[in-house]
């Protein structure tokens, strides 16, 4: 709406109007996930949330990409908190200090703890921070297998606030914490959520590990009314017996197959170790979405 120029001072490209072809949305996407160094002209914007948007992006263009880490936010899984899934994939931030930075995120509930045997053989912390509280009657009870959630608004709010704040380009998301991000992404398809960023510009893609496709029908339908368009790198280890290996698939099913990948590790309810295959994985993915900022 009005007259708009993009000027690439470092390679002197003429003047274009791009308002006449873009909506505002895309031009502001096509800006914020380029660093040209560009000069970005535009008349008669008067959306507060979008001038911030195009603030918030400009901030980050102002570093080269190839000085800038990659910075994800990484969501705990049931029962932990952030230090010990910062102590847990402490492999991953050693392998990848060079491209990324971890900030990560403390879930607002306390656990409800596992049944029985449930605490021990694969990881399971006690005490700790849950995403949701949770209700199941059967005797394995367990966040994968439940089928009543309550608590995701407030989760929602604490991950807003965090990106509002640590403005990540990404998520890293592990058990019940792949979950929510995958729940999180679904939300951000709305621009009412989007709109709740105060015009910090929304992670653009995830790493979901040993997540599930949830059992509760209304949170289910969050994910299930539209492939999500988000790039995303799915982990799961065929031994895992926690979350059999069919429930992260229909996780991943929630998202278009051509922004989609699958890596299956030989472990169990674990983040592998960031070496050999798996990093290499990991780089290649990391990788590809720091192309984008160039």
């Amino acid at each position: 709406h009005g007259s708009s120029k993009w000027v690439d001072g470092q390679c002197g490209l003429a003047l274009i109007p791009l308002l006449s072809v873009l909506s505002l949305e895309q031009l502001i996407s096509a800006f914020c996930t380029t660093n040209l160094g560009c000069l970005l002209e535009v008349q008669h914007l008067t959306h507060s949330n979008c001038c911030k948007r195009i603030t918030h992006c400009m901030a980050k263009a102002a570093v080269p990409a190839a000085q800038r880490k990659l910075k994800l936010l990484c969501l705990h899984g049931y029962t932990q908190t952030g230090a010990i899934f910062s102590s847990r994939i402490g492999s991953m931030r050693k392998a990848l200090k060079s491209r990324a930075e971890f900030v990560f995120v403390e879930a607002p509930f306390e656990s409800q703890g596992l049944p029985g045997a449930a605490n021990d053989a694969q990881g399971i912390e006690t005490g700790g921070r849950s995403w949701w509280n949770w209700r199941d009657e059967g005797p394995a009870a367990r966040p994968s297998l439940a089928a009543t959630y309550t608590g995701w608004d407030e989760s929602l709010e604490v991950l807003l606030a965090a990106i509002r704040e640590h403005q990540p380009d990404g998520v890293l998301g592990f058990s019940q914490g792949a979950t929510a991000t995958a729940l999180l992404l679904a939300n951000l398809q709305s621009p009412t959520v989007v709109d709740r960023l105060e015009g910090v510009a929304p992670p653009s893609w995830a790493i979901i590990v040993a997540g599930f496709i949830p059992r509760d029908p209304n949170y289910c339908a969050l994910l299930t009314k539209t492939r999500l368009p988000t790039p995303a790198l799915f982990v799961h280890g065929e031994a895992d017996q926690l979350v059999p290996m069919q429930r992260a698939l229909a996780l991943s099913e929630c998202f278009t197959e051509a922004n989609m990948d699958f890596y299956r590790h030989t472990g169990a309810h674990v983040v592998p170790s960031c070496s050999g295959e798996f990093k290499q994985k990991l780089v290649g993915f990391l990788d590809s979405r720091a192309a984008l900022l160039v």
